[in-house]
């Protein structure tokens, strides 16, 4: 499958995911970023951290979620293989 009909920008909002995994796993201590980027240390409290956790998931589902649409859109799916796609691979919601 090829899809662009987005023009493969959906990879940025996976990108986006592993920032925010980045900044949790380094919230206690400096860091270079991704990007070769020295960050400070937040230290930001369980419950921010949640919500950055949650976040990226969000993140991932919806990437995989414009992913399916692409496919349909540039011919790659039908409508059926999009429905039973979305059914089988989408994950289910944050918990």
């Amino acid at each position: 499958m090829s899809g662009g009909y987005f023009e493969y920008n959906q990879y940025k909002l996976e990108v986006m995911a592993e920032e925010i995994e980045s900044l949790i796993e380094n919230n206690n201590k400096a860091h270079t970023n991704i990007y070769g980027e020295i960050k400070e240390a937040h230290n930001l409290d369980s419950e921010t951290i949640e919500k950055f956790k949650e976040t990226a998931y969000n993140l991932r589902r919806t990437r995989e979620m414009v992913q399916r649409i692409d496919w349909l859109l540039s011919s790659d799916d039908s409508e059926e293989s999009f429905k039973k796609g979305w059914e089988k691979e989408m994950p289910a919601p944050w918990i």
